[in-house]
């Protein structure tokens, strides 16, 4: 089955309404992501009940990524509908007392310098990222802030930041990258962080 864009979220009542009024009743085939394969426009994966699926995204699909709970096509046949899962996976978990805005903006800003992408975590002042041991050891080191080792799911509709992509980066990209811009505190004040 080749899936090339979203027709919705399986949690969504009417998106459910219309696949019950559709299909009767329906089995939900889970098919797994991780975080990093969400924009990725083309690729092949296996659903939890054996359902090959060739994924080849539109344009608007791969600019927003596949999101946890997306539905990705029917299989009329069998009646399974696909489920995208994005899975849970090793990540930095961020936790900033109070929710304090300065100490929010804080570790904005030291993630986002590293280009790495940052998701909204499950209340006011949690978040998460790829664990990154270096950048999660110091962010530990701010007054306010805890930020230990855990497993999360790293949802691209949850994303607050995205590493970068703005200028061509990807996540991976070291300290030694060449961009075209300075990075660290001097850079903040000239608006290149």
């Amino acid at each position: 089955m080749i899936c090339e864009k979203v027709y919705g979220s399986i949690r969504d009542e009417g998106v459910h309404a219309r696949l019950a009024a559709r299909l009767g009743g329906y089995v939900v085939e889970d098919v797994p992501f991780t975080w990093d394969e969400a924009h990725k426009r083309v690729q092949r994966k296996v659903g939890s009940e054996g359902t090959e699926v060739g994924i080849r995204l539109d344009e608007e699909t791969q600019r927003r990524g596949i999101r946890d709970n997306d539905v990705l096509g029917v299989d009329g046949a069998t009646q399974h509908v696909l489920v995208a899962r994005i899975t849970p996976e090793d990540a930095a978990l961020v936790a900033v007392e109070n929710a304090d805005p300065l100490t929010v903006a804080r570790v904005a800003w030291e993630v986002g310098n590293t280009h790495t992408p940052l998701f909204a975590g499950p209340g006011p002042g949690a978040f998460a990222f790829p664990l990154n041991e270096p950048l999660r050891a110091a962010l530990d080191l701010i007054p306010g802030v805890t930020a230990q080792v855990g497993r999360a799911v790293l949802d691209p509709g949850r994303i607050v930041s995205s590493g970068g992509a703005g200028h061509g980066h990807g996540h991976d990209a070291g300290p030694g990258h060449r961009c075209g811009h300075a990075h660290g505190p001097d850079a903040a004040g000239r608006g290149e962080a």
